[in-house]
């Protein structure tokens, strides 16, 4: 445990520091490192990282919309759409051309394996960019980041000092139901207090309702973190692997550390579109 939390508060300076410069080109240097190193770990996972038909493609995809993310217009959201899906219409024909000439050395399960696994990572680290370049992007950006952070670390202490009922065992042993429920509440309590302190800053008005709202972002944030982290922990359990990496000690590769934020950011994207008073800030 102790190796776990020193190398968590090396994480959470690194994660401030990406706040703090998020408006600089900082953020799309990391995300794409982060898209990269997630891509390369999913490919050692399933198996695939040796095979260089499958990999290549999925790298070079990774760099592709790692590299729209450092243009200014792909930043707009509707545009941003735009070229990933072209840049994934190319990548899946790509993969399914390899399959049909490889005489049965690439199957189709690979090319489904490859395709679903750096579409997700790639897009859910390429919604941190876009996330920022909204309306509030910087609180939002942390928003993002942060709330999955905390709903796993209370989630984490919670279940361990509590614990008694399992949540799915067979795909995640150690995790409890109690342990899922502190992450929830301490989720929501959590975006309270960081919605108490920007409206301070920023001298805007602070009722009940603000509150309620609020609470509601962390148990929708806690909820979808969970359920990314378990989603992953599903892949690890099919291809029989512990961590997808040891890239941060005591807590695995990547995909181990931001699996519940690769979740959570789509949604807040989703959110900021569809919903923008739930997660603005203020009265």
């Amino acid at each position: 445990m102790k190796t776990r939390i020193i190398t968590g508060l090396f994480i959470g300076l690194f994660l401030i520091a990406i706040c703090w410069f998020s408006g600089t080109l900082v953020l799309p240097i990391v995300v794409s490192v982060l898209m990269i190193v997630g891509t390369g770990e999913v490919l050692h996972c399933t198996g695939l990282l040796g095979k260089l038909a499958v990999s290549i493609p999925s790298f070079l995809f990774s760099a592709a919309v790692s590299t729209l993310l450092f243009f200014e217009n792909c930043k707009e959201f509707d545009r941003f759409v735009v070229y990933f899906t072209a840049a994934s219409a190319v990548y899946v024909l790509a993969l399914f051309t390899v399959s049909t000439f490889s005489k049965g050395k690439i199957s189709v399960d690979d090319i489904f394996a490859a395709f679903t696994t750096s579409f997700y990572i790639a897009f859910a680290f390429a919604c941190w960019v876009l996330i920022r370049a909204r309306d509030g992007g910087m609180y939002l950006l942390m928003v993002t980041i942060w709330l999955p952070l905390i709903s796993d670390i209370f989630a984490y202490f919670t279940g361990y000092f509590f614990g008694k009922h399992k949540l799915i065992p067979d795909v995640s042993p150690k995790k409890t139901i109690e342990g899922s429920v502190g992450g929830m509440v301490f989720c929501g309590v959590g975006c309270i207090v960081f919605s108490i302190v920007i409206c301070s800053i920023n001298g805007q008005a602070i009722d009940a309702f603000l509150f309620i709202r609020m609470f509601a972002v962390g148990l929708i944030c806690s909820v979808i973190s969970q359920i990314g982290d378990l989603i992953m922990s599903v892949v690890k359990r099919r291809y029989d692997v512990k961590d997808y990496g040891r890239l941060f000690p005591g807590h695995g590769g990547v995909l181990d550390r931001f699996d519940s934020v690769m979740a959570v950011a789509p949604i807040v994207m989703l959110l900021t579109f569809f919903f923008p008073s739930l997660v603005s800030f203020g009265a």
